[in-house]
């Protein structure tokens, strides 16, 4: 279960405390992170241009990790990307099991539609777990990181900094998984230029309602974590570890 508590990590943290918003912030950021499978394979046209669904949906989920790694510290988020990569695991075995599972005759033709949109979703959780790993932990590693060299100044910067390297790992990594033995290279690398560039538009934008969210939650919560002390694991689950 998700710790609403915060282990002492620096001298400015305090040791035990209850957060008012943070599980609302946690379910946001799961949300968003397990429904981007399922609308990654809709490829929509901007201004003529191909762009993946999950170009729209994916860049929240970096924008609350920044707002939680900048408040509440990076064992936090740490513990929120392995509930998000086990949400999308379990959303894609419920797929795959309903998929299996034999149709009623009523509704035979509706079943084929249904597995038709939803099939390729298995092969986007199965790469998904892998590239969500490596661009989110990229993302809130570089801004903690960044956070203690600059002395906590210039969150908006940081934040579409740190978002513009996870979302350039996420997209590449996504677009040769998804689309690599369907699409042409020529139109693989258009698909990846023009959803890099509404990630890249999204995440300027969305960083101003971020630094809003992170002024307002540090003063409620009465707490600005500094990463100073830890140890930066990826692979550990518990808040307290390092």
């Amino acid at each position: 279960m998700l710790s609403s508590k915060l282990s002492c990590v620096s001298a400015k943290h305090p040791v035990a405390r209850h957060y008012k918003y943070l599980l609302l912030l946690a379910t946001i950021f799961i949300v968003a992170g397990v429904i981007t499978p399922i609308v990654d394979n809709k490829i929509i046209l901007v201004c003529g241009f191909p762009v993946s669904g999950g170009a729209f949906v994916f860049p929240i989920s970096f924008a609350l990790a920044d707002v939680i790694t900048e408040v509440y510290g990076y064992q936090i988020s740490r513990q929120m990307i392995w509930l998000l990569i086990f949400g999308q695991i379990l959303c894609g075995v419920f797929i795959f099991t309903l998929i299996k599972l034999p149709a009623a005759h009523v509704v035979a033709q509706r079943d084929i539609y249904f597995n038709h949109a939803l099939q390729p979703v298995m092969r986007i959780v199965a790469g998904g777990t892998v590239i969500i790993w490596f661009s989110t932990f990229c993302n809130i590693y570089l801004l903690s990181k960044w956070k203690i060299l600059l002395r906590g100044r210039y969150f908006l910067m940081r934040c579409i900094l740190s978002s513009a390297v996870g979302d350039a790992i996420c997209t590449i990594m996504a677009v040769f998984w998804m689309y690599g033995s369907d699409v042409p290279l020529s139109k693989l690398f258009i698909l990846m230029a023009t959803g890099y560039l509404m990630k890249i538009a999204y995440v300027v934008v969305l960083a101003f309602p971020a630094l809003a969210a992170v002024v307002f939650l540090k003063k409620r919560e009465g707490v600005d974590a500094y990463d100073n002390n830890i140890k930066f694991n990826p692979f550990v689950f518990d808040v307290g570890s390092s």
